[in-house]
């Protein structure tokens, strides 16, 4: 299961922010890592343990300008979506 979006926007708008200045780039990357890992933080079920809640990871990229949060566990987009017989 594969799930897709268009991020040519928000990859736009992280040009225009590198080229916006030094003291500017860095604020806006320190918001892209708080912003991050506040989902990380709710994205997580409420149990005490479990393979599903410490998959969920954070990997900032594109110079701190983007971020990706999600389950490694190959059955993490089943919880999230669900199937057919759900």
């Amino acid at each position: 299961m594969s799930v897709s979006a268009d991020w040519s926007e928000v990859r736009a708008l992280a040009a225009d922010l590198s080229k916006a200045g030094p003291a500017t780039a860095r604020k806006a990357q320190q918001a892209v890592a708080k912003s991050a890992h506040d989902i990380q933080a709710q994205a997580k079920p409420p149990v005490k343990t479990g393979a599903l809640k410490a998959s969920i990871g954070v990997d900032i990229t594109d110079g701190g300008f983007a971020a990706e949060i999600g389950p490694t566990v190959h059955y993490g987009a089943y919880v999230e979506f669900g199937t057919r017989r759900m």
